[in-house]
């Protein structure tokens, strides 16, 4: 654990009112509601990544390659594009 979240959290233990206090405080509960409704939204992820760093990387976490830039800077190597669907969520 590095340092830093090692200071976190003993800040947190020792301190759990006031971390109550910011996790229940209006602003901090509007940007969490914000962020998992924009989650909720997200069909798909789309990375794009030189053939010599980490399409092999991707492809293992569940992307599939929908293009492919052979020719490209730098000179001799491939753009790979490479798509992730989410898996379908209802619409409420």
């Amino acid at each position: 654990m590095s340092r830093y979240a090692t200071q976190l959290e003993q800040q947190i233990r020792s301190q759990p009112e006031q971390l109550e206090h910011v996790l229940t405080s209006g602003s901090v509960k509007a940007q969490v509601h914000a962020a998992a409704e924009a989650l909720h939204r997200v069909r798909r992820i789309w990375v794009a990544s030189y053939d010599f760093q980490a399409p092999g990387m991707y492809e293992k976490a569940g992307f599939k390659r929908v293009a492919e830039f052979a020719g490209c800077w730098p000179e001799g190597h491939s753009n790979v594009v490479l798509c992730k669907t989410l898996i379908a969520r209802s619409e409420t």
